[in-house]
C-alpha cells in the first residue's frame, strides 16, 4: 500500500509538473465548477492573481468535449489586453474526484493574421475590380476619342470648308487637349497591362547608341524652345542589346520628357550610357529643380507628381515612371533615381541629396549571352509559328571540323572568320524581322514567317557572299550550310531540337577546282538527274550516269552531254542496298570535255545542296 501510495504520489507530482510546465493555460475545475487549479500561463490569460482563482467559480459553462473560442485579458500589455483564446473541455479525475481539465490556447495572434488575410484578399480583389474598371474604360474612350480627333482634323483641314484663324486657334486646343487625353488613356492601359502582366516583350537585338540618338534628336526642337542644352556622353561602339525597341523608346521618352518639363532654361540635360561587366548603364540627369529626399522612395509610385505647380505648368499622368519601372524590371534589369547626383553610388538606400540640385535617373539592362538570345528568338518564333499558323525558317552557318580548322588557323583568325560571317549573314538578311546571331561556335540566321522555299532564297545569297570571302581560305576551312523549318520538319518545340535538325542538313560549299581536296570516295551508283529549265522541272532530261567522286563537298560524274555551270539539278543517289533513293539537289560548277569515254565524254563537277543523304550513303559503303 505505501508504495502504490508512493507511485501514486509520484504521479501527481509529475502531473502537476507538466500541468504547470504546459505553454497552454490549464485550468481544472469540479464539477460544481470551482476552481481548484490553475497554472501561471492562465494567470497571464486571464490577468488574474492566485487569490482570485483558487475556491472561486469559473465563470464560463463547461461541457465535455466542447472546443471553443473565449475572450481573454492577457496581463501583457506589449501584446495588448484584449485577445481570443480557444478553450477545450476533457473530463478527468483530480485528486480521486471527478472534474474538468480546461485547456486555454491563445490564439490572439493567428486571428490577426487571419484578419490580415481577409483585408489583403479583399484589398486585391478592389485593385482587381479597379484595374480591369480603368482597362475597360480606357478601352471604351478609345474609339470616340478616335472619331472626335478625326472630326476635328478635318475642320482644321478645311475639307468641309473655310474656318477663321479664331476658329483655328479653338480647333487646334481642341486637338492638344484631345491628344493629352489620348496620354492618359495610353498610360491607363499601360499600367494595368503591366500590374496584370500582360504585356508581350517584342526583343531583338539593337544598337543602343543608335536608338539614343534618335531619341535625342525627337526631343532637340523641345528641349530649344527652353533653351536647354540636351547632351550624349558615351563611346562610339557599344554592345548591342536584347530588347523591346518600342518600350525601352517609351522608357527615354518618360525620363528625357520629365527632365525636359522640370528644367529651368538654360539648364542642361546629358543622356549617358557606359558598358559594364555584365549590363549596360543608362542615366538621364539634369539640372532641375531636384527631388525631395522625404519624396525619393515614392517617385515610382503610381499618379505621384513631384515639383508640379498649379496652372499652365508642367502636366502629365503621374504614371510614366511607374511605366519605365515596369518596363525595366520585364528586361530583368534595374531603375532608381539620385537627387543631386551621387556619381555612380548605385541605388540610394535613405538620403540621397539636397532638394534643388538637380536628379539623376539610372537604369540598367542585362548583357545577354547568344545562347539565351537565340533560344528565345526561336522560341518567339515558334510561339508566333503556333498561334498564328505561320512558319519558322532557321539557317546555320558552322565550320566543318571546327577543331580541326581551328588549329589551321589559330584562335584570334577563326574569331574573326566567325564575327566576319555573322556580319556578312546581318548583310545578307533584307526584312527588319530577320536577324543573324553568334550561337557558341556558329551563326544562327532566323527568319520568322518565311517558309523553306524563302529559306532556300536567303541561303544562295547567303552562299554567293561567303563564296567571295572564303578565296583565301580554300583548303584551310569548310563552312557549311544547314536549314531546318517549324513545323514542316520538326514538330518538336525545342530550340535545340530544331537547330539539331539543321545540323542532319549541313551543306558544304563546293569552292575547289577540279581536284577537290574534301574526303572523296569513288563508287558505283547510279544517278538520275533532272535538270530545271527556265523555272519548269524536266525529269529524266538526262541518262544514267556513273559517279566518279562523291565527297562531302561535291560529286564528279561522266555525263553524255556538256552542262552549262549554274544549271540547277535534282538528283536521286540510288543506295545500292536500299530500295528508297536519297534525294538531294545540285549546281553544275564546271562541265569539260573529258574523252576518254565515248558514251559519256564530258566530265561534270555539281556542288550538292543537301548533303546529309551523300553522308548516309558514305558511312553505309565504309561500313
Amino acid at each position: 500500500m505505501k508504495n502504490r501510495e508512493k507511485v501514486l504520489q509520484t504521479s501527481e507530482a509529475q502531473l502537476r509538473t507538466i500541468i504547470e510546465q504546459n505553454p497552454d493555460g490549464i485550468i481544472i475545475v469540479d464539477k460544481d465548477g470551482i476552481v481548484l487549479f490553475f497554472n501561471e500561463v492562465a494567470m497571464f490569460l486571464f490577468n488574474r492573481r492566485r487569490k482570485e482563482f483558487i475556491g472561486k467559480p469559473f465563470a464560463i459553462p463547461l461541457v465535455a468535449g466542447d472546443l471553443t473560442e473565449i475572450d481573454i485579458i492577457r496581463a501583457n500589455k506589449e501584446l495588448g489586453t484584449a485577445g481570443t483564446a480557444e478553450m477545450c473541455v476533457t473530463e478527468i479525475n483530480w485528486e480521486g474526484k471527478s472534474a474538468h481539465l480546461v485547456s486555454i490556447h491563445d490564439i490572439t495572434e493567428l486571428k490577426h493574421v487571419e484578419r490580415l488575410k481577409a483585408e489583403l484578399t479583399e484589398r486585391k480583389k478592389l485593385d482587381q475590380l479597379k484595374d480591369e474598371f480603368i482597362s475597360t474604360v480606357s478601352h471604351e474612350l478609345r474609339t470616340p476619342l478616335s472619331i472626335t480627333r478625326a472630326g476635328v482634323s478635318l475642320l482644321l483641314q478645311e475639307i468641309p470648308g473655310k474656318i477663321s484663324e479664331k476658329q483655328r486657334e479653338i480647333l487646334q486646343d481642341s486637338i492638344e487637349g484631345i491628344d493629352r487625353l489620348a496620354g492618359i488613356i495610353n498610360d491607363l492601359l499601360d499600367i494595368s497591362k503591366i500590374e496584370a502582366g500582360r504585356v508581350e516583350l517584342r526583343k531583338k537585338l539593337i544598337d543602343i547608341s543608335s536608338l539614343v540618338k534618335n531619341v535625342i534628336s525627337f526631343f532637340r526642337s523641345q528641349a530649344g524652345a527652353k533653351k536647354i542644352s540636351l547632351k550624349t556622353s558615351f563611346r562610339s561602339t557599344l554592345p548591342d542589346i536584347f530588347v523591346d525597341t518600342d518600350k525601352i523608346i517609351q522608357v527615354f521618352n518618360n525620363l528625357i520628357g520629365n527632365a525636359i518639363k522640370f528644367t529651368p532654361e538654360k539648364g542642361e540635360i546629358t543622356v549617358e550610357v557606359s558598358d559594364g561587366r555584365k549590363e549596360v548603364k543608362v542615366s538621364v540627369k539634369d539640372t532641375g529643380i531636384g527631388i525631395a529626399p522625404e519624396n525619393l522612395g515614392k517617385v515610382f509610385d503610381r499618379f505621384q507628381q513631384f515639383g508640379r505647380v498649379a496652372g499652365s505648368g508642367a502636366k502629365g499622368t503621374g504614371l510614366g515612371l511607374s511605366i519605365s519601372k515596369g518596363i525595366i524590371q520585364m528586361h530583368k534589369g534595374n531603375i532608381w533615381v539620385e537627387s543631386p547626383p551621387t556619381g555612380e553610388a548605385g541605388p540610394p538606400a535613405g538620403e540621397a541629396g539636397k532638394f534643388g540640385k538637380g536628379s539623376k535617373f539610372i537604369f540598367t539592362l542585362p548583357k545577354l549571352s547568344s545562347e539565351f538570345i537565340v533560344k528565345e528568338y526561336i522560341d518567339n518564333g515558334i510561339k508566333e509559328a503556333m498561334n498564328r499558323g505561320v512558319k519558322l525558317s532557321i539557317i546555320v552557318i558552322s565550320i566543318g571540323d571546327f577543331k580541326k580548322s581551328l588549329k589551321k588557323v589559330g584562335k584570334e583568325k577563326m574569331h574573326k572568320i566567325l564575327t566576319n560571317l555573322e556580319e556578312m549573314a546581318r548583310k545578307t538578311l533584307r526584312r527588319a524581322t530577320d536577324i543573324a546571331v553568334r550561337h557558341k561556335t556558329e551563326v544562327v540566321v532566323i527568319l520568322p514567317e518565311a517558309k523553306k522555299v524563302d529559306a532556300f532564297v536567303v541561303k544562295d545569297r547567303l552562299e554567293e557572299a561567303i563564296k567571295e570571302y572564303m578565296r583565301d581560305l580554300t583548303g584551310k576551312i569548310q563552312i557549311n550550310l544547314g536549314t531546318a523549318t517549324f513545323p514542316d520538319e520538326t514538330g518538336n518545340t525545342e530550340t535545340e531540337a530544331l537547330i539539331n535538325k539543321t545540323k542532319t542538313q549541313l551543306e558544304a560549299i563546293y569552292t575547289g577546282p577540279e581536284r577537290r581536296r574534301s574526303k572523296r570516295r569513288r563508287v558505283r551508283v547510279r544517278v538520275r538527274i533532272g535538270v530545271s529549265i527556265a523555272g519548269k522541272d524536266k525529269e529524266a532530261e538526262l541518262d544514267y550516269v556513273t559517279t566518279r567522286d562523291l565527297g562531302e563537298e561535291g560529286l564528279g560524274l561522266y555525263t553524255k552531254d556538256k552542262l552549262k555551270p549554274g544549271t540547277k539539278l535534282f538528283i536521286s543517289i540510288q543506295d545500292p542496298s536500299q530500295n528508297i533513293p536519297l534525294e538531294t539537289e545540285g549546281e553544275v560548277i564546271w562541265s569539260k570535255a573529258f574523252g576518254k569515254d565515248k558514251g559519256f565524254p564530258y566530265r561534270t563537277g555539281i556542288r550538292l545542296k543537301k548533303v546529309g543523304g551523300v553522308k548516309s550513303i558514305l558511312e553505309l559503303l565504309k561500313s
